[in-house]
């Protein structure tokens, strides 16, 4: 009753059961006369008191959904039965079950209203008989035993909305963790790719192409064939080093092993100038503290491997370092008939991003007049929480 907010009570017990419980006991109260030490009097000469009776515990059978007009038939019942003076305390103990479950579910300015209503219609009741004065209990028993059921029904029913916060938030904390753990995954899951395309990219190009100059090369040209041949076992021998190391990792405790770096862009040079790509390399050195060399050989590594693949080897690979904060890199070659081909740059490209972006850093790539120019920034600085 408080707007949208849902007040329906915990329901331990069902209220069929309840209710049931609830009828009988008023039926008794109502009809027991008094308890001897070795027989029950039962008192039905009076219709018209036991008709009233029935009405009272019938009332009590819409409480669950209409609570409110339960506490009128009661009460109504209840204030009749004061003012023709029926001893019995059945109709009271239904009016105060009705009360009771009405501030179950009510809000407190209801609860406070419709308790008021009820004391007020009690006392009046007492008061219209006569029997009462300074001395007498009964409006003050009214008053209590009216205030009684209502606070007790709204404590209830702040212990239930204390049990469904609970349950809700404890639901909120395991749908979070859920997705905590899967956005963990997705993490793993593309460190691994990662990984792995570092681990086999420039092998797996090497033998590519290696393997179709030695095809080419085969009848005409042996040594050449033979030599494309041994080139292909060394990069095969070095995919099966990488995919060791790689899956070494994996199956570690998590922590990365310390990669390649700025001092190792030399001997990545000369690996790929043995591949037959010509490269005019520069790197202009810099104070780098915390430096991210380890991400900028990885924008180094992949440009060249793009390179290897679409590039016109007949032109140099233009690569040049600058390393400060941030550390800037271009890499400039002149594009291919093959370099029409584009999802594998695209790939690439789109590796080196998902590196580089994270840290704060920059990367694009872009067509200029027959040259594929990328140019990347990496923050040499290592930020708090990266």
């Amino acid at each position: 009753m408080r707007g949208s907010t849902d007040h329906r009570p915990v329901k331990y017990i069902p209220y069929p059961v309840t209710t049931a419980v609830a009828i009988g006991v008023v039926i008794v109260l109502g009809t027991v006369e008094s308890v001897g030490r070795e027989t029950i009097a039962i008192r039905a000469e009076d219709a018209v008191h036991f008709a009233g009776l029935l009405i009272a515990a019938s009332a009590l059978i819409l409480r669950a959904r209409w609570p409110l007009i339960a506490v009128a038939v009661t009460g109504a019942v209840n204030v009749v039965a004061l003012l023709y003076e029926w001893p019995s305390p059945g109709y009271q103990v239904a009016w105060l079950i009705a009360i009771f479950s009405f501030t179950l579910v009510a809000s407190l300015r209801m609860s406070i209203i419709v308790s008021s209503v009820c004391v007020a219609a009690g006392v009046a009741a007492v008061m219209l008989t006569g029997d009462w004065g300074w001395l007498s209990m009964k409006p003050l028993s009214i008053v209590i035993t009216v205030l009684f059921a209502a606070g007790l029904g709204y404590t209830f029913q702040v212990r239930d909305e204390r049990v469904r916060t609970s349950a809700a938030l404890a639901a909120a904390a395991e749908a979070n963790r859920a997705t905590e753990v899967e956005r963990h995954l997705n993490a793993q899951r593309l460190a691994t790719a990662r990984e792995l395309h570092d681990a086999v990219g420039h092998q797996l190009t090497v033998i590519s192409l290696n393997a179709g100059n030695a095809l080419e090369a085969l009848d005409v040209r042996p040594p050449d064939a033979r030599r494309a041949l041994h080139t292909i076992e060394d990069a095969a021998a070095g995919l099966i080093e990488e995919v060791g190391r790689v899956l070494e990792q994996l199956r570690s405790s998590g922590e990365a092993t310390p990669g390649k770096g700025l001092s190792d862009l030399p001997s990545l040079i000369a690996r790929f100038q043995r591949e037959h790509l010509i490269i005019d390399f520069r790197m202009t050195e810099g104070a780098a503290p915390d430096a991210r060399g380890d991400v900028a050989y990885q924008v180094v590594q992949e440009a060249l491997v793009n390179a290897l693949r679409y590039a016109d080897t007949a032109y140099p690979v233009r690569v040049n370092v600058v390393v400060g904060d941030p550390i800037v890199i271009d890499v400039v070659n002149h594009v291919s008939d093959r370099g029409t081909v584009s999802a594998g740059t695209r790939f690439g490209l789109r590796g080196i991003a998902e590196r580089v972006e994270p840290l704060g850093g920059h990367v694009s790539g872009e067509r200029r007049d027959g040259l594929f120019v990328l140019q990347a920034t990496v923050p040499s600085r290592v930020e708090a929480g990266t």
